[in-house]
């Protein structure tokens, strides 16, 4: 025999009609409980999803695709290969740059895996050239793909635009709140060339690498201690970078025996171009600077991309 107690159900069908107020008010705060929840909601334009991928990206500059791959590919698979839970390693040694993609057993800890992959790779780094850039690790993530990609085009002069937009635009989108990256692809920098003339070179007998290491020597930032007083302490650096193409054209690289002073002017001629492009951008026809903007993990993508589409006019307004 079964028997069924309805004496609880009996009291709030009972409290219901009689104090029909405090139900009200108990379905009123969950009610305002369940929209304060969902206005908190992050909206994000893919799901937060992390493949078992990592890419592995050195540059070696001026570097040719054989050399790529004997002195930085090689190694740095070498070195990769004992990773754990490796299932499968791939790279592609092109001018200039080597990559490498590894891909891990499913469930794998990517994070873990990236921090490995940086302590193997420092750990051969002695054994690689000198003039062989940091290693970039990147795990292959959907939610850090960029929210919002936009063309900027100016009237100003290529190299101008370019400086303007790398060293404002980029800034301030950069310090927007939820704002985690901003990239800029394309445009026109500007680029100083020393084109040396190897015959001028030779009458006197000096070297490329000599022209080289004295400019760079002359061209730049060097510590100078620090000046404290009993508020605060001062860094002092002393600056020695060109100011000018003249101060570049009239740099000594070397004493004749006769007392002669051989100038950069002397062996090469200056010239103020352009960096080679490899990416081209385009809008309506004409050569434009893209723009990519990444949030950070926890941000709300709609209220970031808001907040950067707003900010585009106010510095569209403001150039105008």
């Amino acid at each position: 025999m079964i028997v069924i107690n309805n004496h609880l159900h009996m009291n709030i069908v009972e409290t219901s009609i009689k104090k029909p107020l405090i139900i009200g008010v108990i379905f009123t705060l969950l009610a305002l409980g369940g929209l304060i929840s969902f206005n908190q909601l992050n909206l994000n334009l893919l799901p937060k999803f992390e493949m078992p991928i990592l890419t592995v990206q050195t540059v070696y500059p001026g570097a040719g695709a054989s050399e790529v791959e004997t002195t930085v590919t090689k190694k740095v698979e070498d070195a990769l290969s004992t990773l754990e839970n490796l299932k499968k390693i791939s790279s592609t040694s092109m001018e200039g740059v080597s990559v490498i993609v590894i891909e891990l057993n499913a469930g794998s800890d990517a994070n873990l895996a990236v921090q490995e992959a940086q302590r193997k790779i420092s750990a051969i780094k002695s054994n690689l050239p000198a003039d062989v850039k940091e290693s970039s690790i990147n795990k292959l993530a959907l939610d850090e793909r960029a929210i919002l990609n936009v063309a900027a085009s100016s009237t100003l002069p290529s190299t101008q635009f370019y400086k303007l937009v790398e060293d404002r635009i980029q800034a301030r989108l950069a310090k927007l709140p939820g704002v985690g990256a901003v990239k800029i692809s394309g445009g026109k920098e500007r680029q100083i060339k020393v084109n040396i003339d190897v015959e001028k070179l030779k009458a006197y007998k000096l070297s490329v690498l000599q022209v080289l290491s004295v400019i760079q020597s002359a061209n730049m930032e060097i510590p100078a201690g620090n000046v404290e007083s009993k508020a605060s302490v001062y860094s002092v650096r002393l600056a020695a970078k060109y100011a000018s193409l003249d101060e570049l054209s009239n740099t000594v690289i070397a004493v004749t025996p006769n007392g002669g002073k051989v100038k950069v002017m002397d062996v090469a001629e200056i010239e103020d171009g352009v960096a080679e492009q490899k990416l081209i951008n385009r809008i309506d026809g004409r050569d434009a600077i893209g723009i990519s903007i990444q949030k950070q993990s926890d941000a709300n993508a709609v209220k970031v991309s808001d907040l950067a589409k707003a900010e585009l006019k106010a510095i569209e307004k403001e150039y105008a």
